[in-house]
């Protein structure tokens, strides 16, 4: 079975380009290929899953080929924006009230509301350190990696975490089994 993700993060992506690369909207599509243009031609549904590739990889590589970006910037960048978009609404009480740990806590959950198949884990949980294991989500590229670190950036700092830094360490784009992010906070 292929790597699914959920319309919500589809939608995310395409609000994202349509609130920051207004003006790069048209060539973004145009630089698609037909089957992700496809998707993202028709409404985009919250609670349909996409395939990975054609929901997120594709439309995000095709973003920074347009805009002139890094692919891995654009992922980063488009995380971010997601997570503000979402803490901003019904979760953001939620996340200003909740300490960074158990934020990470909820991280399988997270995980299995956008993502599936996946297996996440938490190896550490710690106050100021955490790691979470990923494994299912592989893309060749660090797309996904990255743009998961950028939702990651932004809702552990909504936390209450401050100097937030996440790094994704053996990823499965590198060929391992499975993707590690560390996060640090104080």
């Amino acid at each position: 079975m292929s790597v699914e993700v959920k319309g919500s993060v589809v939608k995310g992506l395409k609000s994202y380009v349509e609130k920051k690369y207004p003006s790069y909207a048209d060539s973004w599509m145009s630089a698609m290929d037909s089957q992700t243009r496809e998707v993202f031609k028709q409404p985009i549904l919250s609670t349909t899953w996409y395939d990975l590739q054609v929901g997120v990889v594709n439309p995000t590589k095709a973003l920074a080929e347009v805009t002139g970006k890094k692919v891995k910037d654009v992922a980063y960048e488009s995380g971010q924006f997601v997570a503000e978009d979402l803490l901003s609404g019904i979760y953001k009480v939620f996340v200003a009230i909740a300490s960074p740990k158990f934020v990470i806590s909820r991280a399988t959950t997270i995980f299995d509301s956008f993502y599936r198949p996946v297996n996440v884990s938490l190896p550490l949980l710690e106050p100021g350190c955490a790691r979470i294991k990923v494994e299912g989500l592989t893309t060749a590229d660090g797309v996904l990696e990255s743009r998961i670190e950028g939702f990651m950036q932004v809702t552990v700092s909504k936390s209450a975490g401050k100097d937030v830094k996440v790094k994704s360490e053996k990823a499965s784009g590198d060929g391992n089994p499975y993707t590690e992010y560390t996060i640090e906070w104080s």
